[in-house]
């Protein structure tokens, strides 16, 4: 090292020193310290050493910026801990301002009270001599029915009670953390802490307060709707019992009619009219507790008849309604159609429906029913399906009526008489109404109607009133199963006639009065009769109730649960899904039919995408009500793309091709297509594959991928326009200007001929013993192209021959040279 670079290493050593020096001077001022540092030992004063001061500097930096950073901290989470108690705080008082209808649930609890002392009266209170299984069916319903309107009212509370103790709990959690109560180093944050703290105390004093209070009334009003339900939960227990006692002496009791003193007594319409008080109290409960059913039914009602309107339009624009040689009842008449199918089927999906729900069903029914005989203008049908109507009336309103009276005694004895006359005198009436069939279910009525009248007679009065309303009940269900399953038949036989007559076929519908009853019509009757006579029967819902709690009842497969009725909703769903966009599918497609010179449309495709939207729809919707979980999907994917992986990669290119084609449209429904050696119409674009009918009429089904991989020609993809080619030979000597000519007077002549492009003649060429020329021209749609052609040639001959043109056919002078030695054996 030279001395030069020894001197400039000194130099900078000293600056940094003295900068040093500097710093620790500086240091020391700000801290108030001495700025030059010294100790004092043994009475001699020492400077520090120099390295023991910067020690001493940095622990007490690194103090002070730990200690500035918890301060900093505490004045944060503080902070953080008062803005969660203000938001709690705020969310308590808006629940509280909005506040709870203590004196709605008080009232509402007092007419359960009233309404269930009422249903007892006359069952476990003031408990009459002579109990009917209606009065105890009516009032097991109604008891039921006030349970469930109970624990709605006893969820409302819980569910509030269980809102306010959560916000109680996440305020007591905050407000008990330790680190809201440090105080900060800082004096001008202490009296901003103070502040806070004290404002926010007297507003958790305050909220804590009123959440307690309402927490207490609350609480009160779920103990009272406990009690409430338990008494109400016994009640039913006893009802039950009752209940019991009566189906188990059903037959065995006996109590004369003409020694009833206790009926006698009994006023008929004071007991109608609290029977029909009772009955509206069932109605009214039931339709509030079930009321997505009842909507349901309309919306399917609904459904139905924009279903029958489209359809009736579809024929309209097909122009083949006006040549039906019958009235179509479900055109005529889509709303009667529409409400009778429904609730037939209907009826027998709702859960356990009081007798007055269903007596109101029948009735809407019953009118449709009435409509429709009408509009077959056949006076006999009309008047035999009244007289029923008449008794069906009766029936109805005497199983309103819930206590034996003497009146009503005789009343079911004088319908029963009725029912058995009218029965004998339309079996044996030289004027015939009944089929097979129907005489059947007439004869079955017959039979309930004569056990009635007889037990009746014998003084069993509830056996009685059941076997007669059942016999009448039979011809209900009967006329409701057949007329819905003609009417059913003939809106899918209209639905299929008018797809097969896109493919030309012939209109051939079998009128409704000819529809044979199947095997299917029978099993349909005794499904619903078995389902609509027994279904609020104490022996029926005693067999069924096991069944039905097993249905609802939580299964589990390790960690998860699920449920039949889960299972079964989630393939209804998805089910529904299918078939709601198969319908969609149908409604929306155009009648080919109709104009096959309409311009042509995308429809197809987008009808694709409507329908895949709707089943994606449905299976994310049936995910959810099975109650799936989100892990779960997750895991039922990951086992979808190893599946895709190994064995479904053909099935997922037709799914993804589908998409594909709806999206770009190569092909659509009428097009005119060529795959491979298959030519035909486009009659269907589907989810995995497409249909395609051939000229020979049959139906070609073709995998969408295949659609988009093969080379595939669209005949009509960018216009319905078809050029087509005659070859025309003449024989030589023939005027060729004048053959040309007339065979433009020909083309020009053709109405289907388009003018734009023009027709072209041309001389090909010379051949062997003809002169060739060749006709091209446009037809307006390739499906007219083989009837042009036909036409052209026709008219061709007719033209050659009246002006003496002669076509040619091939000719060859055949001679025939012997060999000379046979020849000369011949001679010889």
């Amino acid at each position: 090292m030279n001395k030069t670079t020894l001197n400039h290493s000194v130099i900078k050593h000293s600056l940094k020193i003295v900068l040093l020096a500097l710093f620790i001077c500086s240091s020391n001022f700000a801290l108030g310290q001495n700025i030059i540092p010294v100790e004092k030992k043994d009475g001699i004063i020492k400077p520090v050493p120099m390295k023991i001061v910067i020690e001493n500097l940095v622990l007490n930096r690194m103090r002070n910026s730990k200690t500035n950073f918890e301060n900093n901290q505490t004045i944060r989470t503080q902070n953080n801990a008062f803005s969660l108690i203000n938001f709690e705080i705020q969310k308590a008082k808006n629940i509280l301002e909005r506040g709870f209808d203590y004196k709605g649930f008080t009232k509402e609890i007092n007419l359960l009270v009233k309404w269930k002392d009422f249903a007892v009266d006359g069952i476990t209170k003031n408990k009459n001599k002579r109990q009917t299984t209606r009065d105890l069916t009516t009032t097991s319903l109604l008891l039921n029915e006030l349970v469930d309107r109970t624990n709605n009212q006893i969820n409302k509370i819980k569910s509030n009670n269980k809102a306010l103790s959560d916000i109680q709990k996440r305020i007591d959690s905050l407000a008990s953390d330790k680190a809201l109560y440090l105080l900060p180093k800082d004096s001008i944050a202490i009296n901003n802490y103070f502040q806070r703290l004290l404002f926010l105390t007297k507003d958790i004093d305050k909220t804590n307060n009123s959440l307690k209070n309402a927490i207490d009334s609350i609480q009160t009003l779920e103990i009272k709707g406990d009690i409430f339900k338990n008494n109400l939960n016994l009640d039913i227990v006893k009802v039950d019992l009752l209940r019991k006692i009566e189906a188990d002496s059903l037959f065995s009791r006996k109590i004369s009619i003409f020694d009833a003193k206790d009926i006698k007594e009994k006023s008929f319409l004071r007991e109608l009219k609290q029977s029909f008080k009772k009955g509206y109290y069932v109605l009214r409960f039931y339709v509030v507790n079930n009321s997505f059913i009842i909507k349901l039914l309309f919306l399917c009602i609904l459904g139905v008849f924009i279903y029958l309107k489209i359809l009736k339009r579809k024929y309209k624009k097909a122009n083949i309604y006006n040549d039906f040689k019958y009235s179509v009842q479900i055109f005529r008449r889509p709303l009667s159609t529409a409400i009778l199918i429904t609730i037939t089927i209907g009826q027998l999906f709702i859960p356990s429906p009081p007798f007055i729900f269903s007596a109101v069903l029948w009735t809407i029914a019953s009118i449709a029913i009435t409509i429709l005989i009408r509009e077959t203008k056949s006076t006999l049908p009309l008047k035999t399906w009244l007289i029923y109507l008449v008794l069906i009336f009766l029936v109805t309103i005497d199983n309103l009526i819930l206590v034996q009276t003497l009146f009503e005694t005789f009343a079911i004895m004088g319908i029963g008489i009725a029912a058995i006359s009218y029965g004998l005198y339309r079996i044996y009436s030289k004027q015939k109404v009944f089929n097979t069939p129907t005489l059947w279910i007439v004869i079955t009525m017959l039979a309930f109607e004569i056990s009635g009248v007889f037990f009746m007679i014998y003084g069993n009065y509830n056996l009685s009133k059941i076997l007669v309303s059942i016999g009448i009940t039979t011809i209900l269900i009967g006329y409701l199963t057949i007329y819905t399953f003609q009417l059913t038949n003939d809106i899918l036989n209209f639905t299929n006639q008018i797809i097969e007559s896109d493919t030309k076929k012939e209109i051939n519908i079998v009128s409704q009065e000819n529809h044979k009853i199947t095997k299917t019509i029978y099993f349909m009757f005794l499904f619903s009769w078995i389902i609509v006579i027994n279904r609020n029967s104490y022996s029926f819902q005693n067999f069924i109730d096991p069944f039905v709690q097993s249905f609802y009842e939580e299964q589990k497969i390790g960690s998860f649960t699920y449920s039949y009725q889960s299972i079964l909703v989630f393939f209804f769903v998805i089910v529904a899904s299918v078939f709601i966009s198969k319908i969609v599918s149908f409604l929306a497609s155009e009648n080919k039919v109709a104009n096959i010179t309409e311009e042509k449309t995308s429809v197809g495709s987008w009808i694709l995408l409507v329908r895949i939207t709707i089943i994606s729809i449905g299976i994310s919707f049936a995910f959810a009500i099975a109650g799936v979980p989100t892990d779960r999907l997750t895991v039922i994917i990951g086992a979808l793309g190893v599946g895709i992986g190994f064995g479904l990669q053909a099935l997922v290119n037709n799914l993804i091709s589908g998409l594909i084609i709806a999206f770009e449209k190569p092909v659509n429904l009428d097009d005119i297509i060529e795959i491979g050696t298959q030519t035909g119409t486009m009659k269907s674009i589907g989810i995995r594959s497409s249909v395609v009918t051939t000229w020979d009429g049959a139906d070609i089904i073709i995998p969408n991928g295949d659609l988009l991989s093969k080379n595939l020609t669209n005949w009509t993809m960018g216009s319905s326009k078809r050029r087509y080619e005659i070859p025309v030979s003449v024989a030589y000597g023939t005027d060729l200007k004048f053959a040309r000519s007339i065979l433009r007077e020909i083309l020009e002549d053709h109405p289907l001929i388009l003018k734009l492009p023009e027709p072209m003649i041309w001389a090909t060429q010379f051949n062997d013993s003809s002169i060739d020329f060749v006709i091209k021209y446009w037809v307006p749609h390739f499906n007219y192209g083989n009837d042009v052609k036909s036409d052209l040639i026709i008219s061709i001959d007719e033209k050659f021959k009246a002006n003496n043109i002669v076509i040619p056919f091939p000719q060859r002078d055949i001679h025939v040279q012997a060999n000379a030695a046979n020849t000369k054996e011949i001679k010889e």
